[in-house]
């Protein structure tokens, strides 16, 4: 799988040195295009692909996906470039700045009623308050521990664990 980078910054980086640990499939860097050349071209020679100056260069090299770290102003517009032209498309968050650029996004037969990023917990981000929208009351710890327990404190859950125990026989 050949992955196209929009925006060689150090997540960037990150992200193409990660590749090696894919396992279902290899994957290498392709086409990356950044805002400076020269910047380009020395992320190319570390990590592999080949450096591009035009995102219109993207469609002729045909990446099996592009993944996009770029400024947050600019996820948008490129995301939207490449799934206009049929390139599938991983984003850092956000994926845009606001709800209309968001809804544009996604091709859609029916309204999009919720947006939920990474349900499964399967990446290492910490901050998981802006995962949904609309946003979802997440319960503190202190709420999850209270509805496992059963009840208020001291509250009996049922049996005495004194009679659980069975006689002993003394020892001689």
């Amino acid at each position: 799988m050949r992955l196209g980078i929009i925006g060689p910054g150090n997540i960037a980086k990150e992200f193409a040195n990660d590749l090696k640990y894919v396992e279902l499939e290899k994957c290498e860097v392709g086409a990356v295009l950044g805002h400076s050349y020269e910047h380009t071209k020395e992320f190319v020679d570390k990590y592999g692909g080949s450096a591009i100056k035009d995102i219109n260069e993207l469609v002729t090299n045909r990446p099996d996906a592009i993944y996009i770290a770029t400024p947050h102003s600019l996820h948008y517009e490129e995301t939207l470039f490449c799934l206009e032209n049929n390139i599938p498309v991983l984003c850092e968050k956000p994926l845009a700045i606001n709800e209309k650029q968001v809804s544009k996004v996604f091709i859609k037969d029916k309204e999009v009623t919720a947006i939920r990023l990474d349900p499964y917990k399967e990446t290492a981000d910490i901050n998981e308050d802006n995962q949904n929208w609309p946003q979802m009351p997440m319960p503190s710890k202190f709420q999850l521990f209270k509805a496992q327990s059963g009840g208020a404190r001291g509250q009996s859950t049922g049996g005495n664990a004194m009679q659980k125990l069975s006689p002993q026989k003394p020892t001689q």
